[in-house]
């Protein structure tokens, strides 16, 4: 009995294990990152910003600083910026096609590095929040075969547009929880991004850093 168990126990072990993500579109030599076109637009509009915790690119800027899910969104929701989409709170970053998911990779590895450490994945730096939420079916723990499943009617952005696109991990959203039945459970339904340009669900109390929605032919217009 107690050889099962720990058999048991390293199985378990074993399906917890970092599985390494393919190989990113963008190069991880830097010189060559360096020379991309975009990465070159977003250090002029950089000079746009005095602040060093806020990197920006023609669609989005990204801030720094962790906060969990819900001061980001909040914080977003209160902050007024000429260069933005609306004059009154700028929102959580919307992703919708593979361009706009490429400018995020390309800009958290702006912001951070462009080398992914797959030997601490989820380090400070790796993955920065988007504002996807899952609004149905997300106070549950998911069948074995249900996660990676992804129904675009349960996903809305913070401005209630429907999710067009993903890119998640592979067996992702999985849609872990956390807590017990005497404080009460927390499951994963909100969305962070990679350096690396894959999706993960993850856990809204999080501190992470976040993406917002920029006025883009206006920072474009700008930076020229």
């Amino acid at each position: 009995m107690l050889r099962l168990t720990f058999l048991a126990s390293l199985l378990a072990l074993a399906a917890c294990v970092w599985k390494p993500d393919p190989p990113p579109e963008l190069p991880t030599d830097e010189e060559i990152f360096d020379s991309n076109p975009m990465v070159i637009q977003a250090k002029k509009m950089q000079k746009l910003s005095p602040s060093q915790d806020v990197i920006m690119t023609c669609r989005y800027l990204l801030f720094k600083v962790p906060l969990n899910y819900t001061n980001a969104r909040d914080y977003c929701d209160v902050l007024e910026w000429p260069l933005t989409d609306s004059g009154s709170g700028i929102g959580l970053a919307t992703v919708q096609n593979s361009n706009e998911n490429n400018d995020i990779k390309t800009l958290i590895r702006m912001a951070f590095g462009i080398k992914f450490n797959n030997n601490s994945p989820y380090e400070y730096g790796n993955w920065v929040f988007i504002g996807l939420t899952k609004r149905y079916d997300n106070d549950r723990k998911l069948a074995k075969k249900e996660k990676g499943d992804w129904n675009a009617s349960h996903w809305f952005y913070e401005d209630r547009s429907m999710a067009r696109f993903n890119n998640f991990r592979k067996d992702m959203p999985d849609q872990q929880q956390k807590g017990n039945k005497k404080k009460g459970y927390e499951y994963q339904n909100v969305v962070q991004i990679n350096k690396k340009g894959y999706w993960d669900d993850t856990f809204a109390s999080k501190a992470l850093p976040s993406l917002v929605n920029t006025a883009e032919s206006t920072l474009c217009y700008l930076s020229t």
